[in-house]
């Protein structure tokens, strides 16, 4: 035991954030970096790239409404009837209506597999902020997630404003409440924004693909954004059935079980590693999270597991099977960082000069937001 906590003595990302060092120095190559790193992304303006990268490569893209959906009698997707008069035929459709899960939910008729009995927030209230309304001190390499009285509240900075939410549980709390505690928690400046009201819940179709129809993304399911997980699970769910749609055409029955099994693994992963960041708290002080840290809301994969922790760290026998979207390392933070076990942590060995690698760090990483000046004075010298 050095003193340090647990993110401290196995890692320096922790301090490279507090001091808001960027990730990679100037000559990194792109993609490449010291640190593993994420990206806090525009989501209008990734979806406008993503449409015009579509575009040079021959992608048709409509913009309408889907008016309806034609199922033949054999149960399959015979044709999507636009608001334009249009009848659209396609091999395989890929259900990407959001909540509505038109294709899939609607005009399939598949059940959705509710998660609200483990995951309790099924509301969000969101807000805006620009800079030239209120501009923090710095702007942040991370993404701040705070405990609540009755959820958790995100903090995103980009580089032109910030992205606020607070996301909680419609039974213990109103959207009027919810809005007002957002406000506050804010400060003044926030009175003259708009406040974005969500309503969602946590769960999945029991099956991703039927048919000639698969659900990726919101269509399928959705788990609250905790960990961000939600662009991830659309990458690879995007990725399997490009991979596999080759297979279809040979052996469609083993092709469809093959996916379906694999998404609904990824997606019990990620409710687990969700659950496990309510159920460790230690907290008791409100109504919420009295019931967040219930026996009966413990998913029943991680009972046995949660057991064990109390006693030794997470070892890599917790977790054979599939490829996982969060590894050892990953559950050790959370095990440790909520004081769940007593063991000592085996992923990896103490740092074995902490203050000397923090100190490098500190001589050769630019700050964040002298990073993002070089990267957009970069862009501005190509344009």
């Amino acid at each position: 035991d050095n003193g340090l906590p647990f993110d401290r003595t196995f890692s320096v990302l922790s301090q490279i954030a507090d001091d808001n060092l960027a990730p990679k120095t100037p000559q990194t190559p792109q993609y490449l970096a010291n640190f593993p790193y994420a990206y806090h992304l525009d989501a209008i303006r990734l979806a406008n790239r993503l449409s015009g990268f579509g575009r040079e490569r021959g992608i048709a893209h409509k913009l309408c409404n889907i008016r309806d959906v034609r199922v033949t009698p054999e149960g399959m997707i015979g044709s999507v009837l636009t608001d334009q008069g249009e009848e659209l035929t396609a091999d395989l459709y890929v259900d990407c209506t959001g909540f509505r899960s038109m294709l899939l939910g609607g005009a399939l008729g598949v059940k959705t597999k509710s998660f609200a009995r483990h995951l309790l927030c099924d509301r969000a209230v969101t807000m805006r902020v620009p800079y030239d309304v209120y501009r923090p001190e710095r702007i942040r390499t991370y993404t701040l997630a705070t405990a609540r009285e009755a959820g958790w509240q995100w903090d995103i900075n980009l580089q032109t404003r910030r992205g606020i939410g607070y996301v909680y549980s419609s039974q213990f709390l109103s959207e009027d409440a919810a809005e007002t505690a957002l406000r506050q928690m804010e400060g003044l400046h926030s009175e003259a924004l708009e406040a974005r009201h969500i309503r969602f819940t946590s769960g999945k179709h029991e099956v991703s693909w039927k048919g000639n129809c698969v659900a990726i993304g919101l269509s399928d399911g959705f788990l609250e954004p905790l960990e961000s997980s939600g662009l991830y699970m659309i990458e690879f769910a995007a990725l399997a059935l490009s991979t596999m749609v080759a297979d279809y055409a040979h052996a469609p029955g083993a092709t469809i079980r093959s996916y379906n099994k694999m998404i609904g693994d990824l997606y019990d992963e990620v409710l687990g590693f969700l659950n496990l960041h309510y159920v460790l708290s230690k907290r008791r002080d409100t109504p919420f999270w009295q019931a967040a840290t219930a026996d009966e809301v413990i998913v029943d994969d991680l009972r046995d597991r949660i057991e064990f922790w109390r006693h030794r760290s997470p070892n890599p026998f917790d977790f054979l099977g599939a490829d996982r979207l969060f590894g050892q390392d990953s559950y050790e933070f959370i095990v440790h960082g909520l004081k769940h076990t007593a063991g000592p942590a085996r992923s990896a060995p103490p740092l074995p000069d902490h203050r000397e690698i923090v100190a490098r760090c500190q001589r050769e990483f630019p700050k964040h937001e002298a990073y993002l000046d070089l990267l957009r004075r970069a862009a501005a010298a190509k344009a």
